[in-house]
């Protein structure tokens, strides 16, 4: 789930929780780990769009990351698939506790022994961890990285494969927002750290041709190693542009699919919805022949009324199966939950509210033909740091992570 920002569904969430009363809520259920987290939505997941065995496979990856390691995580659902299955990934981010959860530093002690020995499974997560350390605390990371997801593929995965789809996600690195022209420079870094954790040679004279032909307005806001997949990938996901200068840096670049169709598909889902973000995979002679179109709806609501139109049209396109969107109606969801009042010996950090909700859609092109639509689901539950006094990664005390 690649995603230019959840700062729009976070603060939604944010000022719902300090505004509106809180006298008959309950207090947030205690979570250890994601697997945790994903309990509460389950009843709200039907089976059409993940069942039993999947669900199974979820609770295999979720069950093994604490909690405080990704505030904001989704699951990834192919909607032509006849198999009700997902991939699991997640973020950690600047400003919201991850970073140190992942470095080990807030890894609460009453944490199940499935939920700390993550950090300690493979080299990677070892050198990830590290590398957490590194971007909290050193001066080469901060300025120029905002976040990072971490994806695995366990709808594909079973028995040996389950055990060890953990060992070497997906990673993908995100720019810092606040710093102008990081997207520039982290892309420019992006082969030390293909090496660092794929050993992967990523080519920096392919790469700066790559940057030297991107539109002026145009973000990198994505870049990451599909790692874990048989043929591993370089994948650059991009904003901010419209369908003149996407169809122009497309034929600049080479990309080998059919750009009428590109146009076709931004004049049906991207015009209607809003803006859009393109994927493209870099290989070694070249660019590869997927074209991954992220759709995004203008309006931020808890519900899939804004989607009903690519919901029509990817239904008499072959594309989504119709039980799969009737059972994406049914996710949305927002639970809010009480405050406790703060005491020094308390818990300093508290999860006021947890939220499910469609993200975006996905559509993917190869040749002349959409081969795939994939559907997004976003779980956020924001932490709240209510001492009033600073600590960890919050600015200050009081307020959100």
């Amino acid at each position: 789930m690649t995603t230019p920002s959840n700062s729009a569904a976070s603060s939604t969430i944010e000022d719902d929780v300090l505004d509106a009363p809180t006298a008959k809520r309950s207090l947030a259920p205690h979570c250890q780990s994601i697997g945790d987290v994903l309990r509460l939505i389950a009843p709200r997941i039907r089976p059409e769009l993940v069942d039993t065995t999947g669900m199974t496979r979820l609770y295999h990856v979720a069950d093994q990351l604490p909690a405080e390691m990704a505030p904001f995580w989704g699951l990834e659902l192919r909607l032509g698939d006849r198999a009700p299955r997902a991939d699991i990934l997640w973020e950690i981010a600047q400003g919201n506790g991850s970073i140190s959860a992942l470095a080990g530093d807030h890894v609460m002690a009453s944490s199940s022994s499935s939920s700390t020995s993550v950090l300690k499974r493979s080299a990677f997560w070892d050198d990830l961890s590290n590398f957490a350390l590194d971007w909290r605390d050193g001066p080469q990371w901060k300025p120029m990285l905002g976040n990072v997801w971490l994806e695995v593929d366990s709808a594909s995965t079973e028995g040996h494969e389950l055990k060890s789809c953990l060992d070497k996600p997906c990673m993908f690195w995100g720019p810092n927002k606040q710093s102008k022209g990081s997207d520039r420079v982290l892309l420019a870094a992006l082969p030390e750290l293909g090496h660092r954790f794929f050993q992967l040679d990523i080519d920096s004279g392919h790469l700066a041709k790559f940057a030297d032909a991107l539109p002026e307005g145009a973000t990198v806001f994505q870049m990451g190693v599909m790692g874990a997949r048989d043929v591993v990938v370089t994948r650059l996901c991009l904003t901010g542009l419209d369908c003149e200068a996407a169809i122009a840096w497309l034929d600049q670049i080479g990309w080998p699919g059919d750009l009428g169709t590109v146009e076709t598909v931004w004049q049906n889902y991207v015009d209607p919805l809003g803006e859009p973000a393109l994927n493209i995979d870099l290989m070694p002679d070249g660019v590869g022949p997927k074209l991954g179109v992220e759709l995004y709806a203008k309006e931020n609501a808890f519900s899939t009324q804004p989607w009903e139109s690519a919901f029509s049209l990817l239904q008499t396109a072959g594309l989504a199966r119709p039980e799969k969107i009737s059972a994406l109606r049914d996710l949305p969801f927002l639970e809010h939950y009480a405050l406790p009042t703060w005491s020094a010996d308390g818990p300093q950090v508290i999860y006021p509210a947890l939220s499910c909700n469609l993200h975006h859609l996905k559509l993917v092109i190869v040749g002349a033909e959409v081969i795939e639509a994939k559907a997004y689901v976003g779980v956020l539950r924001p932490p709240f740091n209510q001492s009033p006094t600073q600590g960890g990664e919050a600015e200050g005390g009081g307020g959100w992570r």
